[in-house]
């Protein structure tokens, strides 16, 4: 009985120490500023995914639909991490979710599911953050000016000078840009019609930093003229009070339209040379006529070879393992972990989609074997060492390579030494 209760106490030390070994993960998430923001202000939800191995790959998670707001993930890569807690090293990528509230009222910031595989580990890990809420206002008086930080106008004159005649054309340009705001936010600018001069908007130029609005006048008669100031009100979120940003009026003095050459009688045989040189233009005329459709499919046939030529080029495993060895040479760790992965998806073996610890078990190559989690863990770890670490990954994956490209069963019986079967 004494024999039974030790065999038991020492399995579940076993358990133990073996769950002890088992990589683990967490997840914490934060919103900056907590509880309250303004209608225009952008929030951020930080979200910190926290292993104590490595990433085999990253973290999966979604930007959160959330009614009334504007949502984006400000950084695809992420920021890395590096924490020691009760003796364990932790290693985290940091992502960036942007929240931009388009109503007052209260916002809420839904529970998110991370999916992470931490490296060593056989289960996918779900984590879920914490939900939050914030409480979005109107500043007092406001009145819809747009919620910025250190916003301002800068305008531009093509061609500069003010100086045109009667028929030329000017377009003035506005820019519109605030800190960590983006250009969907900012509001639309009139430039004003003047008259004397015909005004043709362009539709505006947004992106993520910055609104551009701009307008051609013609001129239509001679004379001065006064492009008229252009103002923004807006709230700033330091000084927690109402500005104005302004672009100054443009003056332009339009003079009269140059004098048009004076007409003159062409002599007989002039006329004559512009009679062949019509005839001639009419022919090639109906020439590129006749040609066009059987050109435009020429060029059409070409245009898809070449590009089904770049594709399968692409798509190929020596050109896969040649962006692989020239990132594993620059000691690019983000673009060499990819370029891994890219390359074992089209090693025949490694796996679908493809996994380190598949090809290394079918390289059979130590070399190969040591390095490839070596390199993972440094990359996703954030260590300076990586670039040591690419150079030996570099080696590893030219001498695995042979391996992994032969046929089935090739690379274990290639140095068996047995005689055939059927000696002739």
């Amino acid at each position: 009985m004494t024999r039974g209760w030790s065999a038991c106490a020492a399995l579940l030390l076993c358990a133990a120490a073996a769950r002890a070994d088992e990589p683990r993960a967490e997840v914490r998430a934060r919103l900056e500023p907590a509880g309250n923001a303004l209608v225009g202000q952008t929030a951020h939800l930080y979200v910190d995914v926290w292993v104590t191995s490595f990433f085999t790959s990253a973290p999966e998670l979604a930007p959160p639909e959330i009614p009334g707001a504007v949502v984006k993930l400000v950084q695809d890569r992420g920021v890395h991490l590096n924490d020691r807690r009760e003796g364990v090293d932790w290693y985290g990528l940091e992502r960036d979710i942007a929240i931009t509230p388009l109503v007052a009222g209260a916002l809420q910031v839904p529970a998110l599911t991370v999916r992470v595989t931490p490296g060593g580990g056989a289960a996918v890990a779900e984590l879920r953050t914490e939900a939050f809420q914030l409480g979005v206002t109107v500043p007092a008086g406001a009145d819809g000016a747009p919620v910025a930080r250190n916003l301002r106008l800068t305008q531009t004159l093509v061609p500069e000078g003010g100086e045109l005649h009667v028929g030329d054309s000017v377009t003035r340009a506005i820019r519109v840009e605030a800190d960590g705001t983006p250009g969907m936010f900012l509001p639309p600018l009139a430039l004003g019609e003047v008259s004397g001069l015909s005004a043709y908007p362009k539709a505006p130029d947004v992106d993520d930093a910055r609104r551009i609005d701009a307008t051609t006048y013609v001129a239509q008669a001679r004379g001065h003229y006064a492009l008229p100031e252009v103002s923004l009100r807006w709230f700033d979120l330091d000084t927690k009070a109402l500005r104005s940003a302004r672009a100054p009026a443009v003056e332009l003095h339009v003079l009269p339209a140059p004098a048009a050459p004076p007409e003159f009688a062409l002599p007989e045989d002039a006329r004559a040379r512009r009679g062949l040189v019509a005839a001639a233009g009419v022919g090639a005329l109906a020439l590129a006529f006749w040609l066009r459709p059987r050109l435009a499919h020429t060029v059409t046939v070409l245009q898809q070879r070449r590009q089904a030529r770049r594709r399968a080029r692409e798509a190929s495993e020596a050109w896969a393992f040649a962006r692989l060895r020239a990132a594993l040479r620059r000691g690019d760790r983000a673009a060499a972990v990819p370029a891994l992965y890219r390359w074992l998806d089209r090693v025949p073996g490694a796996g679908a989609p493809a996994e380190v610890e598949t090809a290394v078990a079918v390289a059979h190559e130590p070399e190969f074997a040591r390095a490839a989690p070596a390199f993972l863990a440094r990359a996703f770890g954030a260590s300076d060492s990586a670039v040591a670490d690419a150079a030996a990954l570099g080696r590893a994956v030219g001498a695995a390579r042979p391996r992994l490209l032969a046929p089935a069963g090739a690379t274990h019986s290639a140095g068996s030494g047995l005689p055939p079967l059927n000696p002739t």
